[in-house]
């Protein structure tokens, strides 16, 4: 496995296979750095009514570009590009969701710095943090 590092935070790994082992996916995982500064002293309600709009921009990306949302993981997202829908440029339309995702919650993140400092809450910085990776899916059949 091989990984890069923009510095721009979007991180892409490279998992090297045989080949026909079946068709290749991208696989996105992202999730908020700093997330749990931000909610560990906020009462529940309060915490996904700052979290939930976050993943909600996280998973428009993902849909924008036809991949699928496979798991909500508490600040954190994984989807799938090339699956279950194929597409043969799933690694662009994963980056094209990755960039997209972090330029709306830089905007999301910096609405609700103003909104908080407003309101005397304290805040921290908030970044969103994805990671790209391939992978190979097959089809599992029951015997």
């Amino acid at each position: 496995m091989s990984q890069r590092c923009s510095s721009h935070g979007v991180c892409t790994s490279a998992v090297h296979r045989p080949p026909n082992r079946g068709n290749s996916i991208t696989v996105l995982f992202a999730e908020l750095k700093g997330s749990m500064g931000l909610l560990a002293d906020r009462e529940p309600e309060e915490a996904r009514a700052i979290l939930d709009p976050v993943l909600a921009l996280m998973m428009e990306a993902v849909h924008r570009y036809e991949g699928t949302v496979n798991q909500v993981m508490g600040d954190g997202i994984m989807a799938l590009f090339g699956a279950p829908v194929a597409h043969e440029d799933h690694a662009v339309r994963a980056c094209y969701a990755a960039l997209r995702m972090q330029e709306t919650a830089r905007r999301y993140a910096e609405e609700a710095r103003r909104v908080l400092a407003r309101d005397g809450q304290p805040h921290e910085r908030v970044e969103l943090w994805p990671l790209l990776g391939d992978a190979a899916a097959n089809r599992c059949d029951p015997p």
